[in-house]
């Protein structure tokens, strides 16, 4: 058992890439599924706690998170050589380093190889836009879908409501079908 200022720098053995300054992704957080997916910087280790301080990319807010919470950064080490597999149509990714989508989480319709744009859909909105491949990184723990030339597009599952997973998420889409339902209704008479 080490103590002393050595414990703040060590790295956690099951997972190395949670050590001061290292980058990683929040996963599997149950009290702020919100944050699920979110980039976030190391700090430090809380020795009397066990859990990592960590700054969290788009707000600039610390906080203290197990390392079990924290999943490798796709954009680092052996996963940068993956880095064009998962991205397809359908697959789910935030976007970063982009002045007015940043922190966005998009759903990808096209991938153009040629020029390395992407057009995709933003979740929150439903606008269409066009992402350059470099600014996209897939959600923590979500996979393209396996897609056959020949078979018919698969409708994306909904998501559970009693998960809670994604709760920011759909409550914006709770709100957006709410909104469409009452556009649908305009004063004046009605015929029965």
């Amino acid at each position: 058992l080490k103590v002393g200022s050595d414990c703040l720098t060590m790295a956690e053995p099951s997972r190395p890439w949670v050590h001061p300054g290292g980058k990683a992704l929040l996963e599997g957080l149950k009290s702020k599924p919100e944050l699920n997916g979110q980039e976030v910087t190391i700090q430090s280790r809380d020795i009397a706690t066990g859990r990592w301080l960590c700054k969290v990319a788009p707000f600039g807010e610390e906080m203290k998170f197990q390392a079990k919470n924290l999943a490798e950064d796709p954009n680092s080490g052996e996963a940068e050589s993956n880095k064009g597999e998962w991205l397809r149509r359908g697959a789910q990714a935030a976007v970063q380093n982009h002045p007015e989508l940043d922190g966005q989480v998009v759903r990808i319709v096209t991938v153009d190889g040629d020029t390395g744009q992407c057009k995709c859909v933003v979740r929150s909105s439903g606008e269409a836009v066009t992402v350059l491949q470099k600014n996209l990184r897939p959600l923590a723990g979500s996979a393209a879908p396996s897609t056959a030339p020949d078979a018919a597009p698969k409708p994306e599952p909904k998501p559970a409501a009693s998960s809670g997973k994604d709760w920011a998420a759909m409550e914006t889409e709770r709100r957006r079908l709410a909104e469409g339902f009452r556009a649908g209704f305009e004063e004046g008479p009605c015929v029965v």
